[in-house]
């Protein structure tokens, strides 16, 4: 019994992982096997609206990447307008110059044929996407938070900028599983980068120019604007007029603090 039990033990997990693997592979031939052409239609407005030939953003390119395989491949939700796409990746070629050393994520855009999208109020035509806020430690680039995909959204940063501990929180849990996550997972004295944040969305409106068409709104934590605009590209972006969000309810307000979301107005 022992040993027909071993048996089909051993023959029922590799079958296991090689179904789960044609599930996976079946729900993301789409972004395997999608080719951007033609004109995209944006239906609607941002917040009750559908797309029309959306155009897939590349998972990754020079200096960025997408947040996430499971958003990119199996939710479907990095597909833009075929002019916000274009505008998105050539933004971050311009980076390359303006913003050196940077690696930059994005975070969702819309699903393939847009309508709602898990967690979004917006971002249903096609031209929402939202950006991940680039970090610093100790004047230098900080990484190790941008892998956390989905997980990503529930950081919290102050006022000022800096990111807030949650270990303290998993107290609650167990007071040893709060001690591993502060040591191995998030340090301390962690800021948003609101420079080469600032310079990105000056490439986001260069880029805007080459299609024709506008930033419509950008969406940061009110409480961090002032440390956007104190720094020298962020007062670049005031005196340019690129429109932030200045009224926003405590509930929407509250959750973008972790990464700055950016509606653009088509032509």
């Amino acid at each position: 019994m022992k040993t027909q039990l071993l048996k089909i033990i051993k023959w029922s997990i590799p079958a296991l992982i090689g179904i789960s693997m044609l599930i996976i592979f079946m729900l993301s031939a789409r972004e395997l096997f999608h080719t951007n052409s033609g004109e995209s239609i944006s239906h609607g407005t941002w917040f009750n609206g559908s797309l029309e030939n959306g155009w897939l953003m590349p998972y990754s390119g020079d200096n960025f990447k997408s947040f996430s395989p499971f958003s990119y491949y199996l939710m479907d939700n990095a597909y833009l307008n075929d002019k916000v796409q274009r505008t998105v990746t050539e933004s971050y070629k311009i980076c390359e110059s303006t913003a050196p050393g940077i690696t930059f994520r994005y975070m969702e855009a819309s699903d393939h044929s847009g309508g709602p999208v898990y967690f979004h109020h917006s971002h249903r035509n096609g031209l929402s996407i939202d950006f991940m806020v680039p970090k610093i430690k100790d004047g230098k680039p900080y990484t190790s938070l941008d892998g956390w995909g989905l997980a990503h959204y529930f950081l919290e940063f102050d006022n000022d900028g800096y990111l807030r501990p949650i270990y303290p929180y998993l107290n609650n849990i167990h007071p040893a599983l709060s001690r591993w996550v502060g040591q191995h997972w998030l340090d301390d004295d962690v800021k948003i980068d609101f420079e080469s944040m600032a310079r990105h969305i000056l490439a986001l409106d260069d880029a805007c120019k080459k299609e024709n068409i506008a930033i419509r709104k950008v969406i940061l934590k009110i409480e961090l604007l002032d440390e956007f605009y104190s720094t020298p590209s962020g007062r670049k972006v005031k005196a340019r007029g690129i429109p932030f969000a200045s009224k926003l309810t405590t509930a929407v307000n509250g959750m973008h603090d972790d990464h700055y979301h950016v509606d653009f107005r088509v032509n």
